[in-house]
């Protein structure tokens, strides 16, 4: 990993660096891999400054974040300290009224990021939100399976200008009173000060978790509020102010995130009755793609930010030598009979993380294929209870797709949030088991010798399968030094059971094969072509695709399980969804499909 200096800066004696401010919570959870953990990232180091005789730390470049409105009278000092370095990412906090100039910073090899500037506020690159406060994560986290949906609507914060006005009012008459819970204050009540009408944190962040929607009223200078950031952490749906009490700010959220979020946003607060009853209707649709929609997007944030000190510096870091660096698990959900039961997922995200510490988990859930739509309310529940694991869960993002693409389709949305050099392909009812070499694997991998190394699911190579394989016994990949090397044996088998294979070769080599109308299974295509390769003799065909199977010494080579996610549909059921006849080659259906 590479070192970069984080410098906390600011020269107001009134104002310190860092340690006090709310808008610093999600910034620092990025920091601490807390919000996400990206694969191979930077190592952040770092410092405070509070005068200008305080030394800054070595380097060739720096981030440095600045309290941007209590620092509106040190430009000049600003610009001093960002002259020392050959790259800067300058990110502004605290300047909801947008009072600093950061047109004025002359550095030539700069970002800005700043927090509160509008889609037109000259000088910044990209504009940040304030995040959540301090401690929210875990306060609400407990609450995450209780009664979710209690409440239709719960709003509790300041009252103290014309869209808070509206928006109380709004609140109140969108629900029945046993259905909503509304608690204006009169001042900004940090401690929760329940004795001045508020909430503790603790009952805050249970009625955050339990509502399904949260207005979220402007401040008094912007659209943004903690509060947004906080139902998107506990699940709920907000409904955004998409004016200030000065009037409309056209594309503020849109700024903020980078793309139209997928939540209301109002200019008359008049109209969320409309959206609260939308939401109560649909429970717990919309909730639950907002929710994946804000975890992907707190991913995204922590792969930014790494990818503009990229930028900047010119140069990655070194990834380590943890396979969590190098291995992106890809995980794919879909209908099953004992939805809405999270178990299986459990089980498999479980055998995940204690093979693969640290890796980044994607769970790619397909949408309702035909035949399935029985299930279809099962598996919203399903979805709900998912979403919310994946908060609690570190470095594991859904993906949900609301049209049924097939276990291809679900593959390919799966590989496009993938950055490290190799992926292991996992279904969710698949978990991975037993002592497995992932340094050896991973070597082995990333060199070219194979492309693919398969978990064995049976304890050893059956007689049934013996003519696939290329090798009568295993032979040793990766010998160093350092290294006994890794035992394989080359087979010409496709099987979409576990594997770990490169980015790279699913990109280039395998996804040609499926156009997006191809709603079928990986091994039904690849299967085919890989056996039709032997007629160009077995050395070639297995020179072309490198496949090879993990078979460590001893009386057990089972690297993974099948816990029957199909069990109690038909076969037609279990197997269905293919357009048309298997292609050519296509293993006959069977239970594990």
């Amino acid at each position: 990993m590479t070192d970069v200096p984080v410098v906390w800066w600011s020269l107001n004696p009134e104002a310190p660096p860092r340690g006090c401010y709310w808008d610093h919570t999600l910034l620092e959870d990025v920091f601490s891999g807390a919000a996400w953990r990206v694969p191979g990232n930077f190592e952040w180091r770092h410092h405070e400054i509070r005068d200008v005789s305080w030394p800054l730390p070595d380097g060739a470049g720096a981030v440095f974040v600045v309290p941007a409105r209590q620092n509106v009278s040190y430009v000049d000092e600003l610009n001093a300290a960002l002259g020392r370095y050959e790259w800067v990412l300058v990110i502004g906090t605290g300047d909801e009224e947008r009072t600093f100039p950061w047109h004025l910073l002359t550095h030539p090899r700069r970002q800005v990021w700043a927090m509160g500037a509008y889609p037109e506020t000259p000088g910044v690159d990209r504009a940040l939100g304030s995040g959540y406060s301090p401690g929210f994560p875990a306060r609400v986290d407990p609450y995450r399976l209780r009664t979710p949906g209690r409440l239709d609507v719960f709003f509790c914060g300041q009252d103290t200008h014309e869209r808070r006005h509206a928006a109380v009012n709004a609140a109140r008459a969108a629900a029945p009173a046993d259905r909503r819970l509304v608690r204006p204050t009169d001042a900004f009540l940090a401690d929760g000060s329940g004795d001045r009408g508020g909430l503790d944190a603790e009952s805050y962040a249970l009625a955050m978790s339990e509502t399904k929607v949260a207005p979220c009223p402007s401040g008094p200078a912007s659209p943004d509020s903690f509060r947004l950031y906080e139902a998107l952490e506990a699940g709920a749906v907000p409904v955004a102010d998409g004016s200030t009490p000065t009037g409309p700010v056209t594309g503020y959220w849109t700024s903020v995130f980078g793309e139209l979020p997928p939540f209301p946003v109002l200019d008359d607060w008049d109209e969320l009755a409309e959206h609260v009853d939308r939401v109560r209707r649909t429970w717990p649709v919309e909730a639950t793609r907002v929710h994946a929609w804000w975890l992907q997007w707190k991913r995204r944030l922590a792969h930014d930010l790494h990818r503009a000190v990229s930028d900047l510096s010119g140069a990655d870091p070194e990834r380590g030598a943890s396979p969590a660096d190098h291995v992106t698990a890809l995980v794919i959900a879909a209908p099953i009979n004992s939805h809405p039961s999270t178990e299986m997922t459990e089980e498999v995200i479980e055998s995940l993380r204690a093979q693969l510490p640290g890796a980044e988990i994607i769970i790619v859930c397909d949408g309702v294929r035909p035949g399935m739509e029985h299930k279809a309310a099962d598996y919203e529940e399903y979805l709900f209870r998912l979403t919310r694991l994946c908060a609690g869960w570190r470095n594991v993002v859904p993906v949900i797709l609301d049209d049924w693409g097939h276990q291809a389709n679900a593959l390919r949305a799966g590989l496009e949030l993938v950055t490290t050099p190799l992926l292991l392909f996992v279904e969710h009812d698949t978990p991975v088991v037993g002592e497995i070499d992932w340094a050896g694997v991973c070597a082995v991998v990333e060199s070219g010798s194979v492309n693919m190394v398969r978990l064995h699911h049976e304890t050893r190579i059956g007689d049934y399968h013996r003519h696939m394989m290329l090798d009568p016994h295993e032979r040793l990949y990766g010998t160093t030094d350092e290294s006994p090397g890794v035992p394989l044996i080359r087979t010409f088998q496709w099987s979409q059971r576990p594997h770990l294979a490169s980015t790279r070769f699913y990109a280039d080599r395998v996804m040609p094969y499926f156009g997006h109308d191809s709603r079928t299974y990986v091994e039904w295509i690849m299967h085919g072509v890989v056996q039709h390769g032997l007629e160009r003799g077995d050395e070639q065909t297995w020179a072309e695709w490198r496949v090879a199977i993990y078979h460590p010494s001893g009386d057990n080579i089972q690297r993974s399980t099948h816990l029957d996610g199909r069990a109690g549909a038909s076969l037609e059921e279990a197997v269905w969804a293919y357009d048309g006849p298997p292609p050519p080659g296509a293993p006959p259906p069977s239970r594990k499909a």
